[in-house]
């Protein structure tokens, strides 16, 4: 980043997309070609089977795509859907993932060829990113600006965010922001340009508000160091600071309720922001980051847990140390593309400076996602360089000087180079020569190192492919200013292109592959729409459906693809009560998403109102659903907050409420019958091999009653530990190991059956660790007479909207008492209830951690409504008014003052 190289230029343009159009076209059309190149070699669809299925484009983004065709059709809500999991708001999904103008597009096209819109959005994207990287180039001052505009499309960094399409949005916006604020802070009495900074920060945060706030702190960085130079003065930096204000308080309507729902998700910061910067601080080895600038530093680890994506062209390193050379280029600038580019390199190396970056939290995979801006300082002073050098071959002047020096022997050019400051200058070839040799020099003691190291990324094979293209890269440049032909220029082009479209293969052949074809993507949603279709024709009241069929790698999304009711969802945004609830009632409890499996209790089942399981041997219907939504006695015992670790005691908690009989459930049952049978321990042992580092408990026991018998394990401390669970000599599962702590079904057994279970755990004998052991036998005659009292008790529920239920409170004999509604619902802190009949409010709160408990007037028999109103809308609004009335002001200033 930098002023542009012309002081003559500055402030030419005096608007952001003036300029060189034709330039802009062509590095979008090549970009454009070049992507459809590799797709047809690829054979990725439309150009073949292929597809880029992988990942998180897999199991989130195709599935949220559907959910948005919908939403743009008005059958559903960007603001709440009850096909997110268990249900629940929905717009940081929507502005992380889904509102960019381009994913619009999805909704023009059915489902089944969701994975073709998805290759052409993506190439579109790349075409974008390098339109708008000629913009900011072109503003820069660089005349020949397409080969690096190229490039920045191209770079490794932008081609693997095909992984998280919203990323590439980003590569978009970044260099049209950059060109804003660098436009506005050389003219702030820019009325023009104030609004073109305004609105387009406001636009990135709207389309992802996460890559908006690294390019905040960029630009702060930037201005700082430009007002340290003297560039810029004081007044001017603050003058950008209110414009990119101004943008954010604009777009607070979406950024507050963000905000907020954030808070209440896996994303949120669980301590300090301080000290979650310095947990786990760690300095990574600068090897690593810097052998990432070479070509083919890429295995199918590092694209999502390596090292930053920093390889944008082979030629592009002796470019950037051109840049530093060339005395023709202003101090100012190279300190600036000096201190930008440190800056990001140490918080590459230095956690607590990464995790800024990343507003404090940990990412999930992919780290390092601010590298585009990385990438971007490095390109722009590549262009600086390269444009000041083909500058000065083309005076005259220069060219006599150029060639007289070549007549010279080799010794005494590189002798005149080093000595001659006008040698230095002019010799053009000779610059060339000594930052390529200082290019390949480091390459090979980088190589080095990486052998010494074993570093994996970087092996001898790619290094030495690697210096034979820099080498094929030197004697173009040679001959193209030697022989003052373009064809060798042009030879230069190709070859940078390829350098970068192979290392794409590599990446995809490294780790996108094996991606679901489009053969398979669209058989399995004919096969499973035509499940859901069936369902659906026979059957549409409020219920939810599960799939233990599917792979869960494809169908962890399948609610918002096929529109019905489910618990599955993957989404690192998802409440994070909602996970926690889970958990407590036993199911596996994960950051990332929330699996429904088969292993857990009948009883869930009917609590969590999964009325059909599409099984291998066809749809399964339970038969002892619990109602969505209930009416039972105010004194029903519905705690907050209070969840035990015991699933079966929190599912017999829950069973309880909803059969309204509160603490007499006894009454309604036959004596000594209880939902959740101990079984009886027979003998109970743990021992320890000191030797083998394994420890053991073995436990046999005998079920009371027929059934299906489950296992957990309560009070676990040490959940790191890897342990397998065996029933009978037979290995059924792993558990703890943070990723398996669960209730686990054991086998249906007859009462007086003697079954062993063996819990091994492995690593040394002090650090183990088996809790306490729960086993119940499930009671399914029990969990009928459950089903029935709670059926008695049911109130109508039907979805009005995509964000509203009714819910019909039925006539009782006990309708002269307080009752409350307990609904298997989410809450939400955006939830309203009121009468139907006069819109009296009511009270709406949390119980058991998470479900949503209604309070309702004695007597009252008539319809409620449950809504959802975005929470802290109000407040952005407020906010956004605010954002106008400044912008009103600075707009209609006087055009000769500055606003500060």
């Amino acid at each position: 980043m930098s002023d542009i190289v012309s002081n003559k230029s500055q402030g030419a343009s005096s608007s952001i997309f003036e300029g060189k159009a034709k330039s802009h076209l062509i590095s979008f059309a090549i970009t454009i070609c070049a992507m459809t190149l590799f797709c047809i070699m690829m054979r990725i669809t439309p150009f073949g089977d292929n597809t880029f299925l992988y990942d998180d484009n897999r199991r989130e983004f195709i599935q949220y795509y559907a959910h948005l065709k919908r939403a743009l059709m008005g059958e559903a809500s960007i603001a709440y859907s009850r096909t997110k999991g268990m249900g629940g708001s929905m717009l940081g999904l929507f502005f992380y993932t889904m509102s960019s103008p381009l994913n619009f597009v999805y909704a023009l096209f059915p489902i089944e060829v969701f994975p073709a819109v998805l290759t052409v959005l993506l190439v579109l994207r790349l075409g974008l990113s390098a339109f708008t990287a000629d913009v900011f180039l072109s503003h820069v001052g660089v005349k020949r600006t397409i080969p690096f505009s190229v490039s920045f499309a191209m770079s490794l960094w932008v081609f693997v965010s095909v992984l998280v399409p919203s990323w590439l949005d980003a590569a978009i916006m970044f260099p049209l922001l950059a060109t804003a604020v660098l436009e506005y802070s050389r003219d702030t009495r820019s009325r023009k340009k104030y609004l073109y900074l305004v609105i387009l920060t406001a636009v990135q945060f709207y389309i992802n508000y996460y890559t908006a706030c690294m390019m905040i702190i960029f630009f702060a960085i930037w201005m700082v160091l430009r007002f340290i130079l003297k560039v810029i003065s004081f007044k001017d930096g603050l003058n950008v600071a209110l414009g990119l204000v101004t943008g954010m308080l604009i777009i607070c309507p979406v950024l507050l309720p963000l905000y907020q729902e954030l808070t209440l998700s896996e994303k949120s910061v669980g301590d300090s922001f301080i000290c979650q910067l310095f947990q786990d601080a760690h300095i990574t080895n600068p090897i690593l980051v810097l052998a990432k600038i070479y070509t083919f530093t890429i295995d199918g680890k590092q694209v999502m847990f390596g090292m930053p994506h920093l390889f944008c062209g082979t030629v592009m390193i002796p470019l950037l140390i051109l840049f530093f050379m060339n005395r023709k280029i202003d101090k100012k600038i190279k300190m600036q593309g000096v201190f930008l580019l440190a800056i990001l390199f140490i918080s590459f190396l230095v956690s607590p400076l990464d995790l800024i970056w990343h507003a404090g939290n940990v990412p999930n995979g992919y780290p390092f996602r601010y590298t585009f801006l990385f990438v971007g300082v490095m390109i722009t002073s590549a262009a600086i360089s390269f444009n000041t050098i083909l500058e000065q071959y083309i005076s005259s002047e220069n060219q006599i000087t150029a060639f007289t020096n070549i007549k010279a022997s080799f010794k005494t050019r590189i002798s005149n180079y080093f000595k001659d400051k006008n040698a230095r200058d002019f010799d053009i070839p000779m610059a060339f020569t000594v930052s390529f040799a200082i290019t390949g020099i480091a390459e090979v003691i980088i190589l080095i190192c990486a052998m010494v190291m074993n570093i994996e990324f970087l092996t001898l094979k790619s290094g030495i492919i690697g210096l034979m293209i820099l080498m094929a890269e030197f004697i173009f440049i040679e001959l193209y200013f030697c022989k003052k032909s373009k064809v060798f220029f042009i030879l230069l082009a190709m070859l940078c292109v390829c350098d970068l479209l192979v290392n794409h293969m590599k990446i995809v052949k490294a780790s996108y592959y094996p991606c679901e074809t489009m053969s398979e993507y669209q058989a399995r949603y004919i096969e499973k729409k035509e499940k859901i279709d069936d369902i659906k024709a026979t059957d549409n009241n409020f219920y939810r459906i599960e799939d233990v069929v599917s792979n869960p790698y494809d169908d962890i999304n399948d609610g918002m693809v096929y529109d019905y009711h489910a618990i599955s969802h993957y989404s690192t945004g998802d409440h994070r009560n909602v996970r926690m609830f889970l958990k407590a009632i036993g199911f596996n409890y994960n950051s990332l998403y929330d699996e429904y499996t088969s292993e857990n209790t009948a009883t869930a089942d009917s609590i969590l109102n999964i009325k059909y399981i599409l099984t291998d041997e066809g749809t399964v219907q339970n038969s002892d659903l619990f109602p969505i939504a209930v009416a039972i006695p105010a004194d029903t015992y519905l705690p907050s907050d209070e969840i035990p670790d015991d699933p079966f005691l929190l599912q017999k908690q829950i069973a309880d409420a909803f059969t309204g009989c509160g603490t007499n459930i006894d009454e309604y049952l036959e004596e000594g019958n209880e939902l959740f049978v101990p079984v009886t321990i027979i003998t109970s042992d743990v021992s320890f091999n000191d030797e083998d580092q394994i420890s053991t408990m073995k436990i046999d026991f005998t079920p009371e009653c027929d059934g299906d018998i489950y296992f957990y394990l309560k009070d676990l401390v040490n959940t790191s530990q890897n342990m397998i669970l065996s029933v009978d000599g037979v290995d059924i599962s792993g558990y703890g190991n943070a990723s398996s702590i669960k209730i686990i079904d054991i086998g249906n057994r007859k009462k007086g059956d003697k079954v062993s279970l063996t819990l091994t755990a492995y690593g040394p004998a002090n650090e183990a660790d088996f809790g306490t052991p729960l086993i119940f036998t499930e009671n399914a005659d029990v969990l009928s007479e459950y089903s029935k009292l709670s059926s008695s008790h049911a109130a109508v529920v039907s979805e009005t909207s995509p964000t509203i239920l009714t819910i019909h409170i039925p006539d009782t004999a006990d309708s002269d008492d307080n009752t409350v509604i307990l609904l298997s619902v989410p809450y939400e802190p955006g939830f309203i209830a009121y009468k139907s009949e006069d819109q009296e409010p009511l009270c709406v709160s949390q119980v058991f951690g998470a479900l949503t408990c209604i309070e309702v007037p004695s007597g009252y028999t008539g319809d409620i409504i449950l809504d959802y109103r975005i929470p802290g809308l109000k407040t952005g609004l407020l906010l956004l008014f605010i954002g106008l009335l400044l912008l009103l002001i600075r707009y209609f200033y006087p055009k000769n003052h500055k606003l500060i």
